[in-house]
Formats: structure tokens, sequence, C-alpha cells
């Protein structure tokens, strides 16, 4: 992943040629679009995932609390109201865990709170070559609101920290919990999200679903342009108790 520590939008020209990265995995296309003679050819070699690959143990299953049994979103209507469960997309403290089928009855499809599970709806995402030396990033093809989920930060999934160029090393305040994900090999779009010091526009949550071991999810920290380079800051690795993640190194 490479790193540019300025904040700067990119001017293309009309697309040469697109391919979705994503190999039909997600629930959108995430395209690689090439927009000079001189642009790679395709993105770089890796194995694409949408979960977590754990190496050298198994995640421990969580035991909690599921919601309320009159929670709002357990019908399949469209029309239902928003799930008031505790989720990083609204201003209610954490820590954060997503609903389940094991700990809720919110209707999978209606439920605001199953983000990871689902993945992506974003429509509005893609992979553009920037230069030799800022490689890749993720670009907009639209605007998009604030707090708006972009993704999972997706690779393999270490107990123990590992420093690479396309590693998120954490640890959580009072836990005492390092944990690392590569994406190095195995990965998803977001291996190609650039860092920012300056002007990151995502922020980073620390989020559990079905086990001990927490995920991070992407989230848009303010109002994003159309043609905007997503950006977020690796400054620091320690994760604050409400499951908020300020940085990463």
């Amino acid at each position: 992943m490479e790193k540019s520590g300025k904040s700067e939008n990119h001017e293309f020209s009309d697309e040469l040629e697109r391919q979705d990265i994503s190999h039909g995995y997600e629930r959108v296309q995430i395209p690689f679009i090439r927009v000079r003679e001189d642009d790679p050819m395709s993105v770089p070699e890796f194995k694409y995932a949408t979960e977590n690959e754990y190496k050298g143990f198994k995640p421990e299953e969580m035991d909690r609390e599921g919601c309320k049994e009159d929670c709002t979103c357990q019908s399949p209507s469209s029309t239902a109201p928003p799930c008031p469960c505790t989720t990083p997309l609204s201003p209610s403290p954490g820590p954060f865990f997503e609903c389940t089928a094991l700990h809720c009855l919110c209707h999978f499809t209606t439920c605001t709170n199953r983000s990871l599970q689902k993945g992506t709806s974003l429509n509005a995402l893609q992979i553009r070559y920037i230069s030799r030396e800022k490689g890749f990033g993720v670009f907009t093809s639209s605007e998009i609101p604030t707090n708006t989920f972009i993704g999972e930060y997706i690779g393999e999934y270490h107990n123990t920290s590992s420093i690479g160029q396309y590693t998120l090393k954490i640890t959580e305040s009072g836990i005492l919990q390092q944990f690392a994900i590569d994406s190095q090999k195995v990965g998803n779009f977001t291996r190609f999200i650039n860092h920012s010091r300056l002007d990151p526009n995502l922020k980073l949550e620390i989020v559990r679903v079905f086990h001990i071991q927490p995920r991070v999810m992407l989230i848009t920290s303010r109002p994003i342009e159309a043609k905007e380079e997503l950006r977020f800051d690796y400054g620091t690795q320690e994760a604050f108790e409400d499951g908020s993640l300020p940085g990463l190194q």
C-alpha cells in the first residue's frame, strides 16, 4: 500500500478499460479503471476475500447478550424503523457489536447493524493507478455522506502483531490484546486505501460479530466528494475503550 502524506484530489480522463477486482465476491462491482495508456494492465495479484483468514489459531466464539425482544428491526418490511442497536454508524457509545441470528431477532435484510456481514453496497468505489511513487488508490465516482460504511479491512489475521507494508497492527486499550491484519497476499479492495495524516476522510472502528477477535470497519468521517481519493491515518496503533481507532501504524 503506497503512503502519501499530502491530501489531494485527482482529475482523470475518460476510461480505457475497467475490471472488477472482486471477481463477483462483493455485492457490487469494485472496478479497476485504466485511464492512461501507460497504466498497469491490472492491479497486483492477490487472493480476494470477503472474510479474514485466521492464521495459527481458531477464532473464539463470543458469549454476549443480544437485542431486546421488542427490537423494532425484527420486521422484514422495508418501512421498518431503524435498528436501535448500538452501531458504529450511530452516535451511540461503544463497544460495538453487530446483530447476529444467534443473539438477535432482527431481520437480516432490514437490520442496519449488520454492515460487516452484508459487505459493502456502495456502487461508487473505483481503483485507479496514481503514479509509480503512490501506486494505486481507492476513489469515489459520486458523493458519499458522513458516517457511511465503506468496507471491512480484510486479510490474514494474526493474534500477534506483525509489521509489513499492508499490515494493520492494533492494540486495544484496557484489553492488552494485539492483533494484526495482513492484506499483502489475502484481502479486499481496502488494501488499496492510502494513508493521509493531514486530511484523512475515513475513520476506523473496532467491531465484534461472532467472535471475541475484533474486526476493523472503515467509515467516512466527513462528506466525500465525487472523484475524491479515500484515505485514513495510520498514525497510532491503540484503540480507544469505546472501540474507535484514531488511526493505525
